[in-house]
């Protein structure tokens, strides 16, 4: 799905998938974050979820769910974009791990080791 309508200012506006930064969730309500507005809708957070491409955005938080592409850096417990940092939950960490590609020098360490064993 590359866009979606949600109903705001009493007609059903067009949100491209594309430009969406971040989702911030609170009761049954959504602020979509795009680069040049704010949508408020409501709607559950589990069904706006329900709507976005998995492979593109990543639920962080019990309240926040991030665009893979607007993340700049992170560590443990928070995520930082070009203007906004969003706090990671303990239990949503994994997932962003697994959403992402890290090399650091233990994976090079790794993977040489396997590489070494598959030529003896």
């Amino acid at each position: 799905m590359n866009a979606f309508f949600i109903r705001s200012e009493h007609r059903f506006q067009r949100i491209d998938v594309k430009t969406i930064q971040y989702v911030e969730a609170s009761r049954n309500y959504c602020k979509i974050f795009t680069a040049d507005h704010m949508y408020l809708v409501h709607v559950a957070l589990k069904h706006l979820v329900a709507a976005l491409p998995p492979a593109d955005f990543c639920q962080i938080h019990r309240s926040f769910v991030v665009a893979v592409g607007e993340i700049r850096s992170f560590d443990n417990h928070t995520v930082y974009l070009s203007e906004r940092y969003l706090p990671i939950g303990e239990s949503y960490l994994q997932d962003l791990l697994e959403k992402v590609t890290v090399l650091t020098n233990t994976s090079y360490a790794f993977s040489r080791k396997e590489a070494e064993a598959e030529l003896v």
